[in-house]
């Protein structure tokens, strides 16, 4: 299958997630809060899960276990929260491609090397 058969025959576009439109909505206004962006992340358990997961990595090495997705975005920062939601959102989409059109592990390694260059 070429891109020009893919293309002819169903294209589908993929809108994010709303949790991550809405997490990049409220990162970008600096009145808000890490409890208003905690209660949104908090709906999706997939996110909360990665964002306690990384703040409570081997990275950080923090002395006690972080629990709180509020806590957890004071620790991490905006920056880092909008990487998080993005590539998780891009992560879901991504899985959802039959493997027998894509080699998934080569076009990620293809990626981080053109973001690498």
């Amino acid at each position: 299958m070429t891109p020009e058969d893919l293309v002819v025959s169903n294209v589908r576009l993929v809108s994010l997630p709303e949790v991550c439109v809405q997490v990049q909505a409220l990162a970008d206004s600096p009145y808000t809060s890490a409890e208003e962006i905690g209660e949104v992340v908090g709906k999706d358990t997939a996110l909360t899960t990665r964002l306690l997961k990384l703040v409570n990595s081997a990275y950080f090495s923090l002395p006690r276990k972080i629990d709180t997705v509020t806590r957890a975005i004071n620790l991490i920062g905006m920056r880092e929260l909008r990487s998080l939601t993005l590539a998780a959102a891009a992560a879901e989409v991504f899985s959802r491609i039959p493997s027998r059109l894509i080699d998934m592990a080569a076009f990620w390694q293809h990626s981080v090397y053109c973001g690498l260059v």
